[in-house]
């Protein structure tokens, strides 16, 4: 699996993680996209840099020791959606930079 993260202005179509079969030989198969990170769809914002409402993932494990055979585990960094947290007995509000860590089952990876 490649997660790819792109870090330029000129990048312009939502990231995605690959999956790439090994073949008897030992190359790489063709890649695959497995996963798609489309923020567009669910915030109505464009990506953008220079307005900072992109969201990106950073990277993926393979989870299958723990979680089964074909288990991975990512992040999303949601940087335009907020989020809460207690510290001790107080509620701290953070305005931006939400994020999830997500699970993704691919049969055969």
């Amino acid at each position: 699996m490649l997660n790819e993260d792109p870090a330029y202005a000129e990048f312009n179509r939502p990231e995605r993680i690959w999956n790439f079969k090994f073949r008897h030989d030992g190359t790489l198969g063709t890649a695959r996209a497995v996963a798609e990170l489309e923020n567009q769809k669910f915030t109505g914002n464009i990506c953008s840099d220079a307005a900072e409402t992109c969201w990106e993932s950073s990277g993926v494990i393979d989870a299958s020791r723990w979680l089964g055979e074909g288990t991975w585990l990512f992040d999303v960094q949601a940087h335009t959606l907020p989020f809460s947290y207690l510290n001790g007995q107080t509620r701290v509000d953070v305005p931006e930079e939400g994020g999830q860590l997500l699970y993704l089952r691919l049969p055969g990876s």
